[in-house]
């Protein structure tokens, strides 16, 4: 009987954590949901990742794109002709 009784005991204490304790369902829930958000936030990096690569991939010697180079030297580095105007639009 004594043994019976303790059986009983620790399911109840198991159940009373697993609805009031520290890491009970409605933790897991929220889990769940911050997991959901990691892996959109991760894909979304991913694809931001895939255009920098090809990007880069542009950029290579066997690959060079002229207006690709011509674009970041008037962006990043300010070297327009002469006579041009550059107008920055922000992203």
């Amino acid at each position: 009987m004594l043994v019976m009784m303790s059986c009983l005991g620790l399911l109840c204490a198991f159940g009373w954590q697993s609805i009031y304790g520290h890491r009970n369902i409605a933790f897991r829930t929220k889990l769940l949901e911050r997991s959901l958000i990691a892996s959109d936030e991760l894909n979304h990096i991913k694809s931001r990742r895939g255009a920098l690569e090809a990007r880069v991939a542009m950029l290579r010697p066997g690959n060079l794109d002229a207006d690709l180079v011509d674009e970041i030297a008037r962006h990043d580095l300010n070297m327009g002709g002469k006579h041009d105007l550059v107008a920055r639009i922000a992203n």
